[in-house]
């Protein structure tokens, strides 16, 4: 056995990694843990996943109570994005170390990603009667699922007021209760809060962006935008993040608001500049070719597997109404409002990190998706799904992309788009922070590019199912709100109800880019926002 040792560490040293992985990989039935631990460094050198995966199984197998190398493998499993493996593999220890409150902690963090939220609360309220050391930041993970997942209200805040009781300085559950004040729609307790967790270092610039968006008094903006600059002003590269994004494009907006169109402008360019520098030029080319994917991959055709769920899917570009939308709707007595589901993408896409072209769609793949995605609205909206009296309102603006492939599992869906004159379209994507899965957001240019080929598909789309797909503009929705509410409840076959203005007085949360907007009266001051700005924008 020296020699084998002798002999793989020999040609690591000499950089031969493969030589010296298959040296050990030809005796792995005869190999100690000197061995295994070698193979597991070599395999880390090489940076290939199946080496560590099966060096790793092998150190498991070795050693079943050592928690270090299960834990190594979920998360080798974790950041592949393979969320059940690496569920598997922790639920596989805890089957042998039932009191490992650790494991337990990670399989409840992990359990989030594959949709399975209510396993990932039993998981970590698990590690709490384990003991857990800092059991405050298992509550604030809790309070998460329960504020950002199932839109439980009442029992987030529980769990954040624990954590805050276990530990007073807990400053992450004071920023998340912050948030959930929010997004309840008590934007003025929200502000308050969110400055009083700018008091930390930090938590500075998260606490004043957030503040300098919901405190409405003039002079308390004014002292909160004074801070943030002069906080950005000493700010090295180095410590620059995406809260220096956010905290740009906040004071864009307030600038803006002020009519002080010049340093809006270049708030929000440079928001935009630091931004496209965690973007590649792949990831953009990529998702502006998404759409004309999607219509090469799509066969009406197809039979699969379906279910007679009515649903009703609000879908459309980021920052078109669809909030205020399902804000209006939700007022209606049979419907209730799911939040955005976001299913279908994780489910269908052939790589849900990626722009990537939809799955065939098998037997399978359509069950496995029905499931989780009647199961997701049960959990989301607390309710029976079979309830024949409510329907579901899904706001997962995307949804737009997957249209054909939801009408083949869901045939009774409805979808309303919703649509935006483009200039102000492109401009309000340009001024609002988006996640790498929008990397076309930081680019008028791309900007333009996708709003056309999201017109495009919508036209591919209406060829299939014209009569299931209501588009709904924007500016006719604020102009005409009775005449476009009334065609939409016909639409969607629910009875008439005036009660939509009353959208802003709702205690439903919301979790998008217009929560602060749509606890307010229905307006019209954004219809030709843009217009400050056409000088600057070239398009």
């Amino acid at each position: 056995m020296a020699n084998i040792f002798e002999s793989a560490l020999q040609q690591a040293k000499a950089g031969h990694l493969h030589k010296a992985w298959n040296i050990l990989v030809l005796n792995t039935a005869s190999l100690d843990s000197r061995e295994l631990h070698l193979m597991l460094d070599i395999a880390l050198l090489s940076k290939q996943k199946s080496w560590q995966e099966e060096s790793l199984q092998l150190l498991i197998d070795k050693q079943p109570l050592n928690y270090q190398w299960t834990n190594q493998l979920a998360l080798l499993y974790f950041q592949a994005q393979q969320f059940t493996l690496a569920v598997g593999v922790i639920k596989s220890y805890l089957g042998k170390a039932p009191k490992n409150a650790s494991a337990w902690f990670n399989l409840a963090y992990m359990s989030k990603f594959t949709g399975d939220h209510n396993a990932s609360i039993k998981a970590y309220e698990k590690a709490l009667m384990l003991n857990i050391e800092g059991p405050e930041e298992v509550h604030c993970n809790i309070g998460n699922i329960y504020s950002q997942e199932l839109l439980d209200a009442e029992k987030a805040k529980y769990h954040y007021t624990k954590a805050l009781e276990l530990n007073t300085s807990y400053v992450q559950a004071k920023f998340n209760l912050a948030g959930l004040l929010e997004r309840e729609g008590k934007l003025a307790e929200a502000g308050e809060a969110f400055v009083a967790c700018a008091a930390y270092h930090d938590y500075k610039l998260k606490g004043l962006t957030r503040a300098l968006e919901l405190i409405e008094k003039d002079q308390g903006k004014r002292q909160i935008a004074k801070e943030l600059e002069c906080f950005l002003s000493v700010q090295s590269s180095a410590d620059i993040s995406i809260d220096t994004v956010d905290a740009l494009f906040s004071l864009g907006r307030f600038y803006e608001s002020a009519g002080l169109y010049n340093d809006s402008w270049s708030c929000y360019e440079k928001a935009n500049k630091l931004d496209a520098e965690w973007r590649t030029s792949a990831s953009v080319k990529e998702s502006l070719d998404q759409c004309e994917l999607i219509k090469d991959s799509f066969d009406f055709s197809a039979e699969v597997p379906s279910n007679d769920t009515e649903l009703v899917f609000i879908c459309g570009l980021f920052r078109s109404g669809s909030t205020l939308l399902e804000s209006m709707l939700a007022t209606h007595p049979n419907l209730i409002s799911g939040g955005e589901i976001d299913v279908f993408r994780k489910q269908l896409l052939a790589d849900s990190n990626t722009f990537s072209a939809p799955l065939l769609l098998k037997n399978k793949l359509a069950l496995d998706t029905i499931t989780k995605y009647l199961t997701r609205i049960s959990e989301q909206t607390n309710s029976a799904v079979d309830n024949s009296k409510l329907r579901i309102l899904d706001k997962q603006p995307e949804n737009f992309l997957l249209l054909g492939y939801i009408k083949k599992l869901f045939p009774k869906a409805k979808f309303v788009w919703t649509c935006r004159e483009k200039t102000n379209s492109v401009f309000s994507i340009y001024t609002q922070h988006f996640g790498l899965y929008q990397p076309y957001s930081c680019n008028l240019s791309d900007i333009c590019t996708f709003y056309q080929q999201h017109l495009d598909l919508l036209a591919f789309w209406q060829q299939f199912y014209a009569d299931d797909i209501k588009v709904v503009k924007y500016e006719d929705l604020v102009s005409h709100p009775s005449d476009v509410m009334s065609e939409i409840q016909q639409f969607l076959g629910v009875s008439a109800d005036s009660n939509f203005d009353k959208f802003y007085k709702s205690k439903q949360l919301v979790s998008t880019a217009s929560m602060a907007q749509v606890r307010k009266p229905l307006h019209k001051n954004a219809i030709n926002r843009v217009q400050p700005y056409l000088k600057w924008m070239n398009l």
